[in-house]
């Protein structure tokens, strides 16, 4: 069967497990700040604000840090379709589709590469179609880390073809250069979509990397490796650096207690392994859960059956590298799928990083990168009935799985952009999420929007001429008295700067001000006040590092396209 029937097969799995993003209308997921946060990233870059970090509406429209903290490449990606007049409904909808068909894609790129055509489609729908690809989508609205599955197929392929060398009558140099480019980029779509998956994901890679490197005798693509992932930071960091440095900042560590501690979300062995049960409720730690943690009947036992043979080819002394690459994915996917078993609190209480991730269940998205790949393994070995059985096991598992992609009450058809954002939805969507980033200056989130951009709170004075856009303000100040305090309806974070008639002026929080908004003294007379969210040095280095590693990727990808079409004497 041709690559592009094979091609076209991933493309229909995908989209009959998205068939319901294709009807009208919106559905509503756990996370329910999909469409305002791609409102958001449209704002900044319509006002010059890129990249885009301060958000104007969120906060409860006191503004907020948003994309300072959280990945923005899908949203990024969102512009794009916006362009093309779709509505923002339609846009996080075809997101969603988009990550099932890439993530497809990628699937079978990897495990065809290894184990063949026939195994690469078998494995690209076991991971479009896994129970928890479902959950992300339809249950939780977890877009970003839907997008995060796209990059783990591409890190693995690229790094297998670096560390594999060139092919006979190609230019190494070329070869390398391309594989490079793209582990940078896939780590890069990585870092920007869900930096946390990064962490989970990071040692899953160097075990696979360190494997290859043994099974293969080849140590030549090493300096290529490491030279993809400094690259990848590079083309990251004007997101992941403010991110690192700049979190301490915010109240995040109020994420990270009560129902958001890892301890009240761990599963047990039924919900992971032989329990049917689908909800769209949320996470409690024990029976009360309403919410689905399968890995997947079929997963999971293949994932058996696979280190059974490879077990049987140890006695028998006939290990080949393949076989072993399987064996490993399974074994390392097992090893995950512990860590979301109450058994593995130690583990989680030793790594105190794991906090982060605030639900282990999360780990379920390398559980199913890793058994999708490994099952692709059985089809290898089914010989001329490789394709066959290949379609006939994609066939029974999209047929058992069917009924989990769908939203809770289907597709709301009336739900527009217009419907979404006006009246008691978007005030409730301004204030979502808010203690995710809420800057530490603040002691509570606001309980209700401003009434005006800015007021005087001591003192006598008029504002007029009120303008506002993403991260600035403008307006002018009759004050009457002197000594009069002006509060600008702000959220004070690092990098907002106010200037008086011109001149820089400080500003601060009182000790009585408790959601943290710029204040600043002004003396009697018209003065003109303006406010900038300008860069911290953080931010401006990791703009320039940026963009830096921007041109030296787009210097690579001119030489490999020169290369192509050069003509051959």
């Amino acid at each position: 069967m041709k690559s592009k029937v094979a091609v076209a097969i991933i493309l229909l799995a995908s989209v009959l497990a998205g068939r319901e993003l294709l009807s009208p209308g919106y559905f509503f997921p756990h996370d329910n700040l999909l469409v305002m946060r791609q409102l958001q990233m449209e704002k900044c870059f319509r006002d010059g604000q890129i990249p885009c970090r301060w958000v104007p509406d969120m906060g409860y429209g006191h503004g907020y840090p948003l994309f300072n903290f959280y990945p923005p490449l899908p949203y990024l990606f969102g512009l794009v379709i916006r362009l093309s007049g779709v509505s923002l409904v339609g846009t996080v909808k075809t997101l969603f589709l988009a990550s099932l068909a890439l993530s497809g894609w990628g699937m079978y790129l990897l495990a065809g590469r290894i184990f063949g055509r026939p195994a690469g489609v078998m494995a690209a729908i076991f991971y479009v179609w896994s129970p928890y690809y479902a959950v992300d989508i339809f249950v939780r609205g977890a877009l970003n880390e839907s997008w995060a599955l796209i990059f783990f197929p591409f890190i693995f392929l690229s790094a297998f073809q670096l560390i594999r060398g060139g092919e006979p009558g190609k230019s190494s140099g070329l070869y390398r250069l391309r594989w490079t480019l793209l582990l940078a980029l896939s780590w890069f779509g990585l870092l920007a979509s869900h930096n946390l998956m990064v962490m989970v994901f990071a040692p899953f890679f160097l075990v696979w990397c360190i494997f290859w490197v043994m099974k293969l005798r080849a140590r030549s693509g090493l300096p290529s490796l490491t030279a993809a992932c400094f690259w990848a930071l590079g083309l990251s960091a004007f997101f992941t650096l403010p991110a690192l440095f700049e979190h301490r900042y915010t109240h995040l560590r109020t994420a990270l207690a009560g129902y958001y501690h890892y301890s009240n979300h761990f599963a047990d062995l039924d919900r992971l392994l032989f329990s049917r049960f689908w909800g769209y409720g949320p996470s409690f730690r024990g029976g009360a859960t309403e919410m689905s943690f399968q890995i997947g009947h079929l997963h999971w036992v293949i994932s058996l059956a696979v280190i059974a043979f490879f077990i049987r080819e140890v006695f028998r002394k006939k290990i080949s590298p393949v076989t072993a690459s399987a064996a490993l994915t399974a074994v390392v996917g097992w090893c995950y799928a512990f860590l979301i078993h109450h058994r593995s609190e130690l583990i989680w209480r030793a790594i105190g990083p794991l906090a982060y991730l605030q639900f282990p269940w999360r780990l379920l998205a390398v559980v199913i990168f890793s058994f999708s790949f490994a099952a692709a393994f059985l089809i290898r070995r089914a010989g001329r009935f490789a394709w066959p059985s290949a379609l006939a096991a994609g066939a029974v598992l999209i047929a058992f799985n069917w009924n989990y992609f769908s939203p809770a009450e289907g597709m709301k058809a009336g739900m527009t952009d217009r419907e979404l954002l006006s009246g008691d939805s978007w005030q409730a969507q301004r204030k979502g999420g808010i203690y995710d980033y809420l800057p530490v200056g603040a002691a509570t989130a606001p309980d209700r929007p401003p009434d005006k951009p800015a007021e005087f709170v001591e003192g006598r004075g008029r504002v007029i001429g009120e303008e506002t856009g993403t991260d600035w303000f403008n307006l002018t100040a009759a004050v009457e008295s002197d000594k009069s305090s002006l509060r600008i309806n702000i959220f004070d974070f690092p990098g907002w700067r106010v200037y008086v008639d011109g001149n820089p002026v400080e500003h601060h929080i009182p000790a009585d001000e408790q959601w943290g908004r710029i204040r600043l003294e002004l003396p009697a007379g018209i003065h003109r006040v303006e406010g900038r969210f300008e860069k911290t040095p953080v931010r401006r280095a990791a703009d320039y590092l940026s963009l830096l590693s921007w041109v030296g990727l787009a210097a690579a990808s001119l030489i490999l396209v020169k290369a192509r079409f050069k003509p051959r004497c």
